[in-house]
Formats: structure tokens, sequence, C-alpha cells
């Protein structure tokens, strides 16, 4: 009896140190095309701004700038608004709220639900909504896995033969892994089905989109990646160079 006592005393620490790395949680918030499943912490903000630019066509620079803010732990508001060809784009508005924090072998799972309102001269017109869910998983200390399914729809603003309502369906996978302390490499690939509706055709379109990045962290509250983001569209096939950054405080 003695003995065994002995025995798991001796085994403590070492089981200690194995729970207690076992519950290290890490997260990775720096993605290209995917939404990681993280809501901020109540009263934390993150502010991210993005520059793309496609050298194999005119279409000039697209910029993009997003906020969040955390009500609680679990529930943040966010808007997000981009510009393209000297155009401001539809405003979104909305929030995420997480349904469960990463645990043990569980993900972190999250919804977001969007307004989308027309603030862009080129886009149908008409007011939107878009719902999507988020998981992620870190699968081992510095590899992280990502799954995103959304969907969205824009109503046209009137009912004319030119107007077209537009309907997208998107499911997308990543990884992520730190090839040192303060950078990370990561891999996207979503496939896109947009449908759009006009009084006189219905057209659909798949498009698939990969994006190969890498991410550095060099001070804490501050992340800035570089990216080559190709779109696969048949016979049109456009690769896209992007620089983002993301600030947390």
């Amino acid at each position: 009896m003695m003995r065994a006592i002995l025995a798991v005393l001796a085994a403590a620490p070492a089981l200690m140190a194995h729970d207690a790395k076992a519950q290290e949680i890490e997260e990775q918030q720096f993605l290209f095309l995917l939404d990681p499943a993280y809501v901020q912490d109540s009263g934390a903000w993150q502010a991210g701004v993005g520059i793309a630019f496609a050298p194999e066509n005119d279409s000039g620079i697209e910029l993009d700038a997003e906020i969040e803010y955390g009500l609680t732990d679990s529930l943040q508001i966010q808007a997000s608004l981009p510009y393209a060809d000297g155009d401001v784009g539809d405003l979104r508005l909305g929030f995420s709220y997480g349904l469960a924090r990463e645990s043990g072998r569980a993900p972190a799972l999250s919804v977001a639900i969007d307004a989308i309102a027309p603030t862009s001269d080129a886009g149908p017109g008409g007011w939107g909504l878009a719902v999507s869910m988020a998981l992620t998983k870190q699968i081992r200390s510095g590899l992280f896995g990502h799954a995103n399914l959304g969907f969205e729809g824009i109503e046209a603003d009137s009912d004319g033969a030119d107007e077209v309502d537009t309907e997208q369906w998107t499911i997308g996978v990543g990884a992520g892994a730190r090839v040192s302390e303060n950078a990370t490499l990561t891999l996207e690939l979503v496939r896109e089905r947009e449908e759009q509706h006009g009084a006189i055709a219905n057209e659909t379109e798949y498009t698939t989109n990969a994006a190969l990045g890498l991410s550095f962290k060099p001070a804490e509250g501050f992340e800035i990646g570089v990216g080559a983001v190709t779109a696969f569209d048949g016979d049109d096939n456009t690769t896209t160079a992007s620089l983002r950054a993301l600030f947390e405080w």
C-alpha cells in the first residue's frame, strides 16, 4: 500500500505537467480567405486592414477594413467595408456568437449574421443578409485547422429587366502551421457557388479560391501578413497579391 502511494506521489508532477500542457490552448487569428471561429473577449477590440493588387489586370488596388468588438466573452459585433475601382463597396454590420470554446478534443465553433447595406453604386442596389459558421481546432502545438460554411443573398433594388438578385454559397477549409516563434504559414481553399436570378435569365457560376500566405507577429497585439490568392474560374484564372494587418487592444 505504501509503495502504491509513493508511486502515485512520484508520478503526480508528471501528470500535472501533462494536464497543463493538454489544457494550453493557442489561437491562430490571421487568415486571408476564411474566418477563425474565435470571438473577441469582453471589452476587446480587433481591427484589420487589407490591400490587394492583381498584376494581371488593370482593376487597380482593392482595399478593405474591418473592426470587431467583444460585448461579452461569447458575443461580438462587427463591421466591414471594401473599396475597389473608385467605389465604396457594400457595408456589412452584424454579430458573431461563440457556440463553443475550444477545449480538449472539442473545436471552437461560432456563427455570424451580417446585414449587407447597399452602399455600393456597382452592386445590386438592395439589402442583403449573410449567415456563416466557423470551426477552428488546434490540432497540435503550432498547427491549426479551420472550416467555414456560409450563405449570403442580396435582392435587387427593383424588379426591372436589368436587375439581378444574387445568392452565394461558400465552403472552405484551411490550415495554419507555425514555422517559427513569430511566423505562421497558411493554406486555404474556398469553393463558391453564385446564382444570379434575373427577370430574363438565371445563371450559376462556380469559383475556387486558393490562398498561400505567411504572417508575422513582431509585437503583442499586432500581426501582418503577405499572401497570394488565386481565383480559378474556368479558363479565366487570376492571382492577387495581398497584404493584411491585424491590430488588437
